[in-house]
């Protein structure tokens, strides 16, 4: 009895529906729009760099800049020098050695300082609070200036070691 109640029951539930309306609307019904309408908004996301954020990446920019500097008002003595440098072990091959040397230090500071960018990088994107998205643009900003400058001051290494390159005395 209680098989055939529920199947007739299913019958009549099923001949009301409609035929010619397809599937329901995925529309907002209005009990729906009403719930979202009382809903808190969001939290503002800062637009604006966070000033600890602003300070170490003005403070690792300022060593960036004061490496690369340094870098380049070394490179035209250690050009000169390497343009002369002669055979390995001679006085001017030693001098323009010293001289790539020093552009080698400047340009380890720049190292230095490109490895504080990357640990500020990953503190910003390991942080229990979420960081902004205007400190994660900064510091890609400042990381791809910094990349920049490593690149073009490692050719500059490269193509002065190799004017130094050891040379024989029958040279």
């Amino acid at each position: 009895m209680r098989r055939l109640t529920a199947m007739v029951l299913t019958m009549l539930a099923a001949g009301c529906a409609e035929k010619d309306r397809g599937f329901p609307s995925l529309a907002l019904r209005p009990a729906e729009s009403a719930r979202s309408a009382d809903a808190a908004p969001p939290a503002p996301v800062p637009s604006a760099v966070s000033g600890e954020t602003a300070a170490r990446l003005s403070a690792i920019g300022a060593r960036i800049d004061a490496a690369d500097a340094a870098f380049r008002l070394s490179v035209p003595d250690a050009e000169g020098k390497a343009a002369i440098a002669g055979p390995e072990g001679g006085e001017a091959w030693v001098a323009a050695q010293t001289a790539l040397s020093a552009l080698s230090t400047h340009h380890a500071e720049l190292n230095d300082a490109t490895d504080e960018l990357d640990q500020l990088s990953r503190d910003l994107i390991t942080s229990a609070a979420p960081s902004s998205e205007a400190d994660l643009q900064a510091t890609a900003e400042v990381i791809a200036r910094a990349t920049a400058i490593k690149s073009a001051e490692q050719a500059t290494l490269s193509a002065i070691a190799t004017k130094i390159a050891p040379r024989s005395v029958a040279e």
